[in-house]
């Protein structure tokens, strides 16, 4: 092989070491140039909105399905639940074409295994090829809890029992609230939410546990049942109750549905984390902590206000010092510092940096970030790729997690207040800023923070009014489920904001107001106090409310859960929303309009 010829392949060879290694710690696959996208990608399709509808594109970027719906489901089995009216939703499959039997019917998918159609109070089954098979005399059926051959279906005396896909009732109708089942067995209940009238039964509908539960916990070998906050246990292996006295507590906030490990409190009423056998593996020490790897026994802990992990036996793998850490999902744990994002894996080892401004969790093996102002489908590196960019680093051809995070603080625009504030806290503004300066970013920044909070505040009423709108029935678990992630999502956002805000007005209080409008200075100070005593009022009196119910409807929200306590949590925060906390929000927005249009007038 000729020189030049060598010199060619080997300048390709680095070309593409180097396109791959563009980012650190991740791959990019596309660039999504949308008005809004999905975070993750769902059997290979992105959720996308146009013109105000959405569709749906691949892991290229591709359109596949051309925005035309009003609203989405997400793919799951090859099918997506959409309407183009707000109300009605229809199934689709990954074409975009409306699935239907033989007679240009909808029909509902149930998992891989067939379909079902209602009509006229009647209910008709298909099988995979879409050939009907025969009627089921129920009023509902719940295809979403498909699991282990059986779905719950619902008797015209609205008790719940479970079907077949043949499809025949295997297990009568006799229950107020059932459960997915999971190893053959499931959690059902005969009572109301707060009796103590919950029990197991195994899939030929035979008593397992009585029914004279509160709350029922799973754990991968035993049951955890709870009536009047005392607990006992039962073992699934062996199939009796356990006698022995149990090291574990009722704890309020204790994690329905993890197998292997619990949060919960200890015989001294301490906070400790306990293992698939029952068994405390460390006293917790923190302001406030939660599960974060279920499988290895990681615990998120919050400490001055940050957060940090833990490892099953207490020590320190991550300091605090995060705004916020996720749940462990394909092998990352989600971190957040200064609104900037990155991912640790299960060591605490930061392997993508703090560079993303906007991101979910990895869900699925791709997720779509908010990167230097672009939307972007990105992969994890590969270990291979990981010791690559280690080399390239070292080499300096990329830059460190240190530099990516600056860089990122920079392309949002909140380097120069994280400077801004140092430089007020050490009293030094002449060397980096003049004062006028500081002062006009910090206002600015303030009514970014105003913008957002008025934008969560909207959507959190939007939302929770659509939650009070549906009927608390098992067949609206989707429907409520789609809704309270939005009203989650919202809460965070106006709390968030709030404190950003109240930040603001804490760092604005080490500039001399002088410098704040020359012409109607003293109005503005006044309305500024008013505002800021108004945001101080309301986190004071709702923040550790509304904490809590974040808290509770995550806890309630995953598959198998409580539904008619999720249902009536959701409901009861929609009204609390709307006779206790919506004056309040209200009278913010309107004190932050009134000081905006003050501001709109300073020389």
């Amino acid at each position: 092989m000729n020189t030049k010829k060598h010199g060619i392949i080997t300048a390709l060879c680095l070309l593409a070491i180097l396109s791959v290694h563009a980012q650190n710690g991740f791959v990019k696959l596309a660039t999504l140039n949308f008005e809004w996208v999905e975070e993750n990608c769902w059997e290979n399709r992105i959720a996308i909105k146009q013109n105000g509808k959405y569709g749906f594109c691949d892991s290229a970027g591709a359109i596949k399905i051309p925005a035309q719906f009003s609203n989405y489901n997400s793919f799951s089995n090859g099918y997506a639940a959409v309407t183009t009216d707000g109300s009605n939703y229809f199934y689709i499959n990954a074409k975009g074409e409306p699935v239907i039997n033989k007679n240009k019917e909808q029909v509902t998918p149930i998992g891989k295994d067939g379909f079902y159609r209602i009509s006229d109070g009647k209910t008709t089954f298909y099988d995979k090829a879409l050939n009907e098979a025969v009627e089921l005399p129920v009023k509902q059926l719940y295809a979403g809890d498909y699991s282990e051959g059986l779905f719950p279906v619902l008797s015209n005396d609205n008790l719940w029992g479970y079907a077949n896909i043949s499809p025949r009732v295997v297990i009568p109708c006799i229950f107020k609230s059932i459960t997915p089942f999971k190893d053959g067995l499931a959690v059902v209940s005969k009572g109301e939410t707060n009796e103590n009238k919950r029990g197991v039964i195994n899939s030929k509908g035979e008593e397992v546990i009585p029914f004279e539960y509160h709350m029922i916990f799973r754990m991968k070998n035993y049951f955890i049942l709870e009536k009047k906050e005392q607990l006992a246990a039962f073992d699934i292996t062996n199939m009796k109750m356990v006698t022995d006295q149990l090291e574990m507590r009722y704890y309020n906030y204790m994690n329905l549905f993890s197998k292997n490990y619990k949060i919960a409190k200890n015989s001294k009423g301490q906070l400790a984390l306990f293992n698939s056998q029952l068994k405390q593996e460390c006293v917790i020490s923190c302001d406030d902590c939660r599960l974060a790897d279920d499988e290895n026994g990681l615990v998120a802990v919050k400490k001055n206000a940050l957060w940090g992990l833990i490892d099953h036996t207490g020590n320190e793998i991550t300091p605090c010092e995060y705004e916020d850490i996720s749940t462990l999902q394909n092998g990352l744990i989600k971190v957040t510092k200064k609104q900037i994002s990155g991912f640790l894996d299960k060591t605490g080892k930061l392997l993508i940096p703090l560079q993303l401004t906007r991101s979910g969790s990895f869900y699925t093996k791709f997720i779509t970030v908010k990167y230097k102002g672009n939307t972007i489908l990105i992969r994890p590196k590969s270990d291979a790729e990981f010791k690559q960019e280690t080399q390239l680093i070292a080499q300096k051809k990329l830059p460190t997690a240190e530099e990516c995070f600056d860089m990122a603080l920079a392309d949002d625009g909140l380097k120069e207040r994280q400077q801004t504030n140092i430089a007020g806290e050490n009293n030094d503004f002449e060397k980096r800023n003049n004062k006028q300066q500081v002062l006009t970013r910090q206002v600015t920044d303030y009514f970014k923070y105003l913008a957002w909070f008025n934008e969560s505040f909207d959507k959190w009423v939007k939302e929770s009014t659509a939650c009070l709108k549906a009927p608390v029935t098992k067949t609206t678990t989707s429907y409520q489920q789609q809704h309270a992630g939005e009203v989650v999502a919202a809460l965070t956002g106006i709390l968030q904001n709030l404190k950003r805000i109240r930040g603001e007005f804490e760092a604005l209080k080490k500039i001399n107001y002088e410098y704040l409008c020359s012409n109607n200075n003293g109005s503005i100070i006044k309305k500024m106090e008013e505002n800021k005593n108004d945001i101080v009022a309301f986190l004071d009196a709702h923040e550790l409310k509304l904490n809590m119910e974040v808290k509770l409807l995550q806890s309630y929200s995953f598959e198998g859960g409580d539904f008619t306590r999720y249902a009536n949590q959701i409901k009861g925060l929609a009204n609390y929303q709307i006779t206790k906390s919506d004056p309040q929000l209200l009278k913010i927005a309107d004190s932050g309009a009134a000081l905006k249009k003050l501001f709109e007038g300073c020389k």
